[in-house]
């Protein structure tokens, strides 16, 4: 059996849904940017954020590779 197409349901009930396969889904870096906000409170929420992004995509992912049809 092969593995199946999970995908992520985006923006679910809003104007622009759609389903993503996990393998397509992009994280943008806002790395710099974060690091250049003059605000560290700002600055640690929004990088707390891209850092549970990445963690949620790459659990996602492992997920994703375990299923099977």
């Amino acid at each position: 059996m092969g593995k199946t197409n999970v995908e992520l349901l985006r923006s679910e009930g809003g104007t622009k849904e759609e389903r993503v396969p996990i393998a397509k889904v992009v994280i943008p870096d806002i790395w710099h940017i974060a690091i250049a906000m003059p605000d560290s409170d700002a600055r640690d929420k929004v990088l707390e954020v891209w850092h549970l992004a990445h963690d949620l995509l790459k659990h996602a992912s492992k997920q994703a590779s375990l299923r099977k049809d």
